[in-house]
């Protein structure tokens, strides 16, 4: 069917296919669109003690929740210390110890077999080529990480602009080789490859919203488990027949998946709770109201 010329050059407002979604700060159940319509999602984070694998399994879930592509960035390669000269005691649970880029690599491996991993330096355009290819015609990109990581580096070295015309970097401290929090607002940037890229400010607080399926989807291996347990409603502590107390008895499954994966879930029916409580205290006062203006008609007669 042909459509009227007129038509077809109207404005028109297309429906979104994804969005990447948190809780709002400050909120149970209010949700805040970070960007919509992405494509690929780079989660972004440095090759020093910011690294943290449960972070980016947050990050990872809101990626797949959207079914937005995720690609992990380790910028700050050129950074990274070797073993003999990690400071202090060691450190903090979850986070990897201060080695050379190998050593994030291997850990981020763990993540997901089909993820995408790019270690580089943002400041030489040649480690960015992967990450251009990315950004073709069409393509929407967006930038995601904690602050101080890089993004503002990597996405000049994308832009292929700097100075004033590109985005804010703030200097390394020296005594963990992390940057400055530098951006506090989202922008959207024109790419030389025809797409475009959306820096999001520095995460300090990701609390996933409705992200069930995308949880699941992370931690593929340990919903795999858990349809192999005896009883649907295994709480898999001492139930007999538990798949998951099997495998982590058995080291075939990580512990410190086990628990974050756990704790996602949690902070998920948390959400949950909370968003139905809302809805039927806004349907009780919407009933409240129609009632009271029944009455006050038939007061009226």
């Amino acid at each position: 069917m042909l459509l009227d010329p007129k038509q077809a050059q109207r404005p028109r407002r297309l429906e979104r296919f994804s969005a990447l979604t948190r809780q709002a700060p400050g909120s149970r159940f209010a949700t805040q669109v970070l960007a919509a319509n992405v494509d690929t999602l780079l989660i972004v984070t440095a090759c020093n003690q910011e690294f943290n694998v449960g972070r980016i399994e947050r990050y990872l879930a809101l990626a797949a929740e959207a079914q937005t592509r995720p690609v992990l960035v380790l910028t700050k390669a050129d950074l990274a210390p070797g073993i003999a000269t990690a400071p202090g005691p060691g450190p903090a649970p979850g986070n990897a110890p201060v080695q050379g880029p190998q050593s994030f690599i291997e850990q981020a491996r763990t993540l997901g077999e089909h993820l995408q991993i790019e270690c580089l330096d943002a400041r030489d355009p040649h480690q960015l080529e992967p990450i251009r290819k990315l950004c073709g015609p069409g393509q929407t990109v967006a930038a995601l990480g904690s602050s101080g990581v890089g993004k503002s580096t990597l996405i000049n070295g994308l832009t292929g602009l700097s100075g004033e015309a590109g985005q804010q970097v703030g200097e390394v401290r020296g005594q963990d080789n992390k940057g400055k929090h530098t951006t506090s607002s989202r922008s959207l940037h024109p790419l030389p490859a025809g797409g475009v890229l959306v820096d999001l400010p520095g995460i300090r607080e990701l609390q996933l919203t409705e992200a069930g399926d995308g949880i699941d989807d992370t931690f593929a291996e340990i919903t795999a488990l858990i349809a192999d347990c005896r009883f649907t409603n295994c709480r898999h502590t001492n139930e007999p027949g538990c798949a998951i107390a099997a495998a982590l008895a058995a080291g075939k499954l990580n512990k410190r998946r086990w628990e974050n994966y756990r704790k996602l879930q949690g902070e998920q029916k948390v959400y949950d709770q909370a968003k139905a409580d809302r809805t039927k205290r806004d349907g009780q006062r919407s009933t409240s109201k129609k009632t009271q203006r029944r009455l006050d008609k038939e007061d009226q007669h």
